[in-house]
């Protein structure tokens, strides 16, 4: 079977997207098959309104005749080709992720950005949604929106996985601090303002804690920003890391928190359970998927602050359940390693042939 993968991206580990379409193509290679990816390298850094016009043209320039096309949602309707079967994939629905940040005020546009329909924004995600076999998509409330607000037919959209990266068992040195850890771009999808709201008190109150921000790519000084000078010295910002040092990283902490507004399916988060850190999210998304609250982590309600703050202060004086519910966490993701949640991908690919 010969692969056709396009997205605005490169396959690499060290993003999100990269990673998880990096994992994609070992494990089509591992099964025989032949994998090709159109990216930005291929079609250039073009708009994302464009980026599948020009996808599509520099297939057609290199006379690429595939057997399935894997798109990416953004330019899935440039690839609806007579005889070749479409398979969408989505890591967090875009016109739902939209209609949220614009509810709260997250989304900066430009005029012109403003002024444009979103029947033609999300025109390519709608057709590609429609016309391909399969969708695969990265939680349950992205299916429960495709259903219940494009009518998309229930059979063709499946829930994927992503994994994690087997490092070698942590260790972690007995002391009585626990550190907390974050690991996300620093924008305000992600929760920032909680955390400056919740962590400006938290870190005050008790002062065993440390937090550390990672892979921000954002400047040290501009996350800081929003911390009291009081509590400046138990946080740490790290803008961005390699796969190289997930381990470390991973080891110095006891707790993950993710108090998104809006998430697909965080490979952070499936990561952080693995190593054995006790979740703490917000109630939506890929969270809800992987987390039962009280079992393998904690949830709180989406943007509450006095939630959020809740939750964290209940482990901190039940530090037992810390690790108990961290081994859960662990436990209840083990399944999900790169070969499984890629191999999974493969069979879905192979089913609509």
């Amino acid at each position: 079977m010969k692969v056709l993968h396009i997205a605005a991206i490169e396959l690499q580990p060290n993003s999100g997207m990269g990673r998880i379409s990096f994992e994609w193509k070992l494990a089509f290679e591992r099964a025989g098959h032949l994998f090709r990816h159109i990216g930005r390298s291929e079609a250039g850094d073009k708009h994302a309104l464009l980026f599948g016009y020009y996808a599509k043209r520099y297939m057609r320039s290199q006379k690429i005749m595939p057997d399935i096309v894997l798109a990416h949602e953004p330019v899935a309707g440039f690839f609806d080709i007579k005889g070749v079967p479409l398979v969408v994939y989505s890591h967090g629905v875009e016109e739902r992720g939209w209609k949220i940040q614009k509810k709260l005020g997250f989304s900066k546009l430009s005029l012109k950005s403003r002024l444009l329909p979103e029947q033609i924004r999300f025109y390519s995600n709608n057709t590609g949604f429609e016309k391909c076999k399969i969708s695969l998509l990265s939680n349950s409330e992205d299916i429960g929106f495709l259903v219940e607000e494009k009518k998309i037919e229930p059979g063709k959209l499946k829930l994927f996985h992503n994994g994690y990266y087997s490092f070698p068992t942590i260790t972690r040195a007995m002391t009585d601090r626990v550190t907390i850890l974050f690991n996300a771009t620093w924008i305000p999808r992600k929760g920032v303002q909680l955390i400056y709201e919740v962590f400006n008190v938290l870190l005050l109150h008790y002062r065993q804690v440390d937090l550390i921000l990672a892979g921000t790519k954002k400047e040290d000084i501009d996350v800081r920003a929003g911390f009291a000078n009081e509590v400046q010295r138990q946080v740490s910002v790290i803008e961005s890391f390699g796969v190289e040092e997930e381990q470390t990283l991973y080891s110095r902490a006891q707790i993950f928190i993710m108090p998104s507004f809006f998430e697909g399916q965080s490979v952070a988060l499936v990561q952080a359970m693995f190593m054995g850190l006790c979740p703490v999210a917000s109630a939506n998304c890929g969270q809800k998927d992987f987390i039962r609250h009280h079992v393998n982590g904690l949830l709180f309600e989406t943007g509450s602050a006095s939630g959020f703050k809740d939750q964290l202060i209940w482990l901190l004086q039940h530090q037992e359940q810390i690790k108990l519910l961290g081994n859960n966490a662990r436990d209840s993701v083990r399944h999900f390693s790169w070969y499984n949640s890629a191999n999974e991908i493969v069979q879905f690919c192979e089913s609509v042939l």
